[in-house]
């Protein structure tokens, strides 16, 4: 049996399910694999990410949503964010997959929203909390 939680601030049991990482060092000299965004959604405090890679079935796959550490003041503050994918798969299979990520981290104290920059995606993500 799969749990899912609407607003993602548990673990579930849902194996796609991963808390963005915060770590400027990781943002910027982490896995960066080619990989295409091909849809975003937000529901409460759940970003889910579709994205296109190339391998033999993506089981090998290390996907991580990082933050880059740093907020720009601006109203709403504003957080970049991208996705990491360390993909050791040697195949040119075009993979699809969908994975879904708690917010929680990237809340800002003292406020109850942040505009997230994904980069590899053209529309800003308003995030409210």
């Amino acid at each position: 049996m799969v749990a899912y939680l609407i607003n993602c601030t548990e673990k579930t049991i849902d194996p796609d399910y991963e808390n963005v990482l915060i770590d400027h060092d990781l943002f910027e000299n982490g896995p960066d694999d080619q990989l295409s965004i091909t849809s975003v959604y937000l529901t409460n405090d759940c970003l889910t990410i579709e994205f296109l890679a190339a391998g033999c079935d993506g089981n090998e796959w290390i996907i991580k949503l990082i933050d880059a550490g740093m907020i720009a003041e601006s109203n709403p503050p504003q957080r970049m964010i991208r996705l990491s994918l360390d993909n050791p798969e040697q195949c040119r299979k075009g993979i699809t997959k969908e994975i879904t990520f708690n917010l929680g981290p990237v809340r800002i104290n003292g406020g109850n929203k942040v505009l997230l920059n994904l980069e590899g995606w053209e529309e800003d993500i308003l995030y409210s909390y």
